[in-house]
């Protein structure tokens, strides 16, 4: 199922460096969100343009403002239009990328729709990846986003 999952490594590497600012500038977690878009031809969901935004952060809680949300996932919705899907994304700095019970609560706050998609990280670069369905029944699975580096070849100039 990981294959299913894709992230660019520029947009990989902006969510690990906004983790390791908050570490090393106040000890804490930090949050964000990042857009999620089905690419038809490959059956992928590309996940990209991850940001932070108004939140409350400590050692190990981050809480984004419900107005900053309502006015994120207005913008992402004029930008991409109505297929785009939405990840919540945290870290937690040194800590294991398992869910917590805070964790698994805040996702559940999205059970409104038909699946939420949730990424944790560690300052080590570990993740765990979620998605959440909420109907007919509730479940989850846990799996990773592959995180797609350049793809380098051996070009005709080399040669």
């Amino acid at each position: 199922m990981e294959n299913n999952f894709i992230i660019s490594q520029n947009d990989w590497d902006t969510i690990i460096a906004y983790a390791q600012m908050s570490y090393d500038k106040w000890k804490t977690e930090i949050g964000g969100m990042c857009v999620a878009i089905l690419d038809k031809e490959t059956k992928t969901m590309v996940i990209k343009d991850p940001v932070i935004g108004k939140q409350e952060v400590s050692s190990t809680l981050c809480t984004l403002d419900k107005g900053w949300l309502a006015d994120y996932y207005m913008e992402m919705a004029m930008k991409h239009g109505t297929d785009v899907r939405f990840v919540w994304w945290h870290s937690h700095h040194m800590m294991g990328v398992q869910w917590s019970g805070t964790d698994t609560s805040t996702m559940k706050e999205g059970s409104n729709g038909d699946y939420s998609m949730s990424l944790v990280v560690n300052l080590k670069g570990e993740h765990t990846f979620r998605v959440s369905w909420w109907k007919p029944m509730a479940g989850h699975i846990d799996t990773k986003v592959k995180i797609a580096g350049p793809e380098f070849s051996v070009t005709k100039e080399m040669e």
